[in-house]
């Protein structure tokens, strides 16, 4: 299992924008096999800090869309912390 988080500084202005896009990615997100879990989370203390844990089955995770397994309940709902 590979764990991988990345982390964005979103400036204020593009954080509508940062946030629709990702809500677009999670389509392909949820559909990649070898992508087993991703959660993006927003600092509640510094706004514009977000990061995303992406969490794949295999050494290839990086042909996962950067922008999962057939979606589970898990994966129904676009997930934002």
């Amino acid at each position: 299992m590979i764990v991988e988080h990345i982390r964005y500084r979103i400036a204020e202005r593009q954080r509508a924008e940062f946030e629709k896009a990702y809500l677009r990615a999670s389509v392909p997100l949820g559909q990649a096999e070898q992508c087993v879990d991703y959660e993006l989370a927003r600092c509640t203390e510094d706004p514009g800090s977000y990061i995303l844990c992406q969490i794949a089955s295999t050494g290839v995770h990086h042909e996962c869309p950067p922008q999962r397994t057939r979606p589970s309940a898990s994966h129904s709902t676009p997930k934002l912390t």
